[in-house]
């Protein structure tokens, strides 16, 4: 029988598995293990085909502990504080003078050598261009404190670095402190700060989730869904991504008895929080496959209950004004975006000139506001939200799994291609 509509009862189900009975899902972990044969199992019970496992090896973040105490003056008084996962160690107890870092345009100030008894705190984003991030490296400093000016708020999150600069540059003791404590400490003309900072990182295996819907026209290509099923540490992730998996679990369920000309992959990945991991790693190993997928339609965060559905669209301007007018005419109103962004695992099907979305749902300026934090939990995510989303998409995977020819043309927005490429190299060194 055909599924018309998603049900509530079995999306709350899904999350409640990923969010309460497994908790937190590290990439190489056995909760992120335990979620891909959640998923697995979910495929199958569905009736798709081809349902396997593909495992690639990864970073694990184990053994972590994190001290900062601040002394303004009145003696040592210690903060919440959260490891960014890939960083170095501190290797016991530092402690020194502080110098306060407004990035990007202080980077051109580091020197070598500049700040190796010094601890910097960073106030806005971590390097996002690698001369910055190299420039940092070398000035040496004890510690890196990073205040994130996204997140106005009294907690700690948590964040990862980039795996390709850990490997070619190095990256420093790095933690994060909540904005609020940072806003305090800068109201003060001297301060100290004591940073202990141990992580272990260990060899570990991932993996991505494939199953398909296949389609009654070989000659027609694949439409791919993707999500990503690993989570950040301290958090279980209910919005970043269990929702994008428990979108991509229904819409199994929903499409599975139709008749589609194109196949339907669906593909959960690994190791999304270290910088698309999983999602790099497939496209590498199905450089040859890419050609034929047609469309990279991917969930990430997808569930505030209050927030503006955002669609970012690589592709053309004909795939922006059909997808748009198709989820408008399924109840879906989005904000397009077209521009290149490297977080999140449509990103490396683009590099390859797959047109792919992104759905993603704001709720905070540039982001959200529960990002990376222990706020990230059932209790901020909704299920209406959730099934007004998935709705509309199996509406629009249905009209283009359908059709011989698509309203569309396949490849790469010519306006961001330049900044994709540059992204490509630079924080991936996927190959050519």
């Amino acid at each position: 029988m055909n599924e018309t509509k998603p049900r509530a009862a079995r999306i709350d189900r899904d999350w409640k598995v990923l969010c309460q009975d497994i908790g937190v899902r590290l990439a190489g972990t056995d909760g992120e293990e335990w979620a891909a044969r959640y998923i697995h199992d979910e495929f199958e019970k569905t009736g798709c085909e081809n349902c396997h496992m593909e495992t690639f090896p990864c970073r694990s973040r184990r053994k972590t502990e994190v001290h900062v105490e601040a002394d303004l003056g009145k003696g040592w008084q210690e903060v919440e504080s959260a490891a960014v996962t890939g960083s170095s160690s501190t290797g016991g107890t530092v402690e020194g003078e502080v110098v306060w870092l407004e990035m990007p345009e202080h980077a051109p100030l580091l020197e070598p050598d500049s700040l190796s008894d010094r601890i910097a705190i960073i106030f806005g984003a971590l390097p996002e261009v690698v001369e910055h991030h190299v420039r940092l490296v070398k000035s040496r400093p004890l510690a890196v404190v990073h205040v994130d000016h996204r997140l106005p708020f009294d907690w700690a999150k948590n964040d990862g670095t980039y795996p390709l600069w850990v490997k070619k540059h190095g990256f420093p003791p790095t933690v994060t402190v909540p904005f609020r404590d940072a806003w305090s400490w800068r109201m003060t003309d001297r301060m100290r700060l004591r940073v202990q900072m141990e992580m272990e990182m260990l060899e570990g295996e991932s993996q991505n989730v494939v199953a398909e819907i296949p389609g009654s026209d070989p000659d027609r290509g694949v439409m791919l869904i993707g999500a990503h099923h690993d989570s950040q540490a301290g958090n279980v992730g209910a919005d970043d991504n269990a929702s994008g998996v428990v979108a991509i679990l229904e819409l199994a369920r929903m499409l599975q008895a139709r008749d589609f000309r194109r196949t339907i992959r669906l593909v959960s990945f690994g190791t999304e929080e270290q910088l698309s991991v999983g999602s790099a790693r497939y496209v590498t190993d199905h450089r040859d496959e890419l050609e034929h997928i047609d469309l990279m339609i991917n969930f990430d965060s997808i569930a505030s209950p209050l927030g503006h559905h955002q669609l970012f669209c690589s592709g053309g301007e004909d795939l922006a004004n059909y997808t748009v007018d198709l989820l408008r005419g399924n109840g879906l109103h989005v904000q397009l975006k077209r521009e290149a962004v490297p977080f999140a695992d449509h990103f490396p099907f683009t590099v390859y000139e797959v047109p792919s979305l992104w759905f993603f749902r704001e709720n905070f300026p540039g982001g959200r506001w529960q990002h990376h934090s222990v706020h990230d939990n059932l209790d901020n995510v909704s299920t209406s939200v959730l099934m007004d989303v998935v709705s509309a998409v199996c509406g629009l995977v249905e009209d283009a799994a359908m059709r011989g020819d698509l309203p569309f043309v396949c490849g790469l927005d010519p306006s961001i291609r330049e900044k994709t490429l540059l992204f490509a190299k630079t924080l991936y060194e996927l190959p050519e």
